[in-house]
């Protein structure tokens, strides 16, 4: 690979593609990355901090916010949509008590509701 592709990749890893964006970017096969990156493990281990480029600046951008009082949206939203894992608005599904219908699931699985104690009546639902 030459400079000119390093640099590419290294661009749009920066920026938080995946693999197929940067190749893209880069104009190369997302193949020939692959064997790249599994001929050269440090290479590998490279491009996965420069994917976490973007996320730790928009962390540092809230952390700068919360200091100094300024506004972190765009910032948020990024690290909203990014790692949802982390950083969006998790719903929960309780129930303590009572029998779960398949209508509630659907509901539930609809509007992207996670349930952590969930009771079926498999009878009841028929599933």
């Amino acid at each position: 690979m030459t400079k000119q592709v390093f640099a590419k990749l290294k661009h749009a890893f920066r920026m938080g593609a995946p693999d197929s964006e940067a190749c893209s970017w880069a104009e190369i096969d997302v193949t020939t990355l692959w064997r790249y990156k599994k001929d050269n493990p440090d290479f590998a281990k490279e491009i996965e901090h420069w994917k976490n480029d973007l996320v730790l600046q928009s962390r540092d951008v809230i952390d700068d916010a919360i200091r100094n009082k300024k506004s972190i949206a765009d910032a948020w939203l990024f690290l909203r949509a990014k790692r949802k894992e982390e950083f969006a608005e998790q719903k929960n599904l309780n129930i303590k008590q009572g029998v779960v219908t398949a209508e509630d699931l659907e509901l539930a699985a609809r509007d992207g509701v996670e349930s952590d104690d969930t009771m079926i009546d498999r009878e009841t639902t028929g599933r």
